[in-house]
């Protein structure tokens, strides 16, 4: 389950923190990932999905930020999990609202010329370890479909 609180210092407005409560551990996480001026903050996440990943933004001085949270692994800065770091055409990575199961993760960022937002699609690169698997894999059904096709030309033959 996942929300937002105000937060309050006596009657000054300080902003919202979201939370996630993991009902495994039947614990409470509050996202207070950036303090702008003064104790304000605020956070929100925009998607929980089934397996404890939670999306949303935070923001600082300088905007707003994309994060992706686990349990297991805690805060990500979307924009600083970018191989290579953000190109000329993104200054940030505004807002995270949808992942799936394959690890993309969209939402919407600012566009380093004009000022302007656009969508953004994050997707997982493979680790090499995973490329070697593959193609173990694709040799063993190379080698299965070779072995049949020999198998039926010498059935062929008799």
């Amino acid at each position: 389950m996942a929300g937002r609180s105000a937060r309050y210092n006596g009657s000054t407005d300080n902003g919202q923190s979201a939370w996630f409560y993991d009902d495994d551990q039947n614990q409470t996480y509050t996202f207070d990932f950036s303090q702008v001026y003064s104790g304000h903050g605020y956070s929100e996440i925009k998607y929980l999905g089934d397996d404890g990943l939670a999306l949303g933004y935070h923001v600082t001085e300088l905007g707003y930020y994309a994060f992706a949270w686990t349990v297991e692994d805690g805060f990500a800065d979307l924009g600083s999990l970018i191989e290579g770091g953000l190109d000329a055409d993104w200054s940030y990575l505004a807002a995270a609202y949808r992942g799936n199961a394959q690890g993309q993760i969209i939402g919407i960022g600012r566009l380093a010329f004009g000022g302007g937002q656009g969508a953004y699609l994050l997707t997982p690169v493979p680790e090499p370890e995973t490329y070697a698997l593959m193609l173990v894999g694709l040799g063993l059904v190379g080698l299965q479909s070779r072995r049949k096709r020999k198998v039926t030309s010498q059935i062929a033959v008799n």
